[in-house]
């Protein structure tokens, strides 16, 4: 009869949601895992790798070319196609476009504009001389490309002298960016 009584209570029915909610939590996760798909995965394993990489042989001091684009046409935000994207906060390491809170936060339009600048460059010819000398004025010291990839040609870089090839894991790369003259 005690029981009877307790079971109309408000902790009780708390507790019986809880219990609830507890045993339906796995059954969705089973249901619903493999809901993940993979086509916006942007970090894999070889990234994850190639970011341990950088934080043991680059200097604190070295700044990234990654790849990006603009998500919402000319003029719009610049955001990352790869791991690229995430460099800074893997590595402690400047790059050329920082995580996409950029656009909302107060910076300066000059650092807007050349987020932009370099994003268009990279896709167009990073190779070519005025995006080497855009690059290099910009401090950039690498070039990181994921294994996911993007608008930066890895043929052109491995193909030229300005990029020597440092560091490669499955699809990812890490070119020195060579500024002499």
């Amino acid at each position: 009869e005690a029981l009877l009584r307790r079971a109309g209570t408000p902790a009780t029915e708390r507790l019986l949601l809880a219990g609830a909610l507890l045993l339906a939590l796995p059954v969705g996760f089973l249901w619903h895992g493999d809901i993940l798909d993979e086509t916006y995965v942007l970090v894999r394993a070889e990234d994850v790798r190639t970011f341990d990489w950088i934080r043991a042989n680059t200097s604190d001091e070295a700044r990234f070319l990654v790849n990006s684009f603009s998500a919402s046409g000319e003029g719009g935000v610049v955001v990352g196609s790869d791991a690229g994207w995430w460099l800074t906060l893997a590595t402690g390491r400047g790059a050329s476009l920082r995580v996409i809170n950029y656009g909302t936060e107060v910076v300066s339009p000059g650092y807007v504009a050349q987020v932009r600048h370099l994003s268009q460059l990279s896709a167009e010819d990073p190779a070519a001389p005025e995006a080497l000398a855009a690059f290099c004025q910009a401090g950039l010291t690498h070039v990181f490309i994921g294994s996911v990839g993007g608008p930066i040609p890895t043929e052109r870089l491995l193909d030229h002298p300005s990029f020597r090839l440092l560091h490669q894991d499955g699809g990812a790369h890490v070119f020195a960016l060579d500024c002499a003259p």
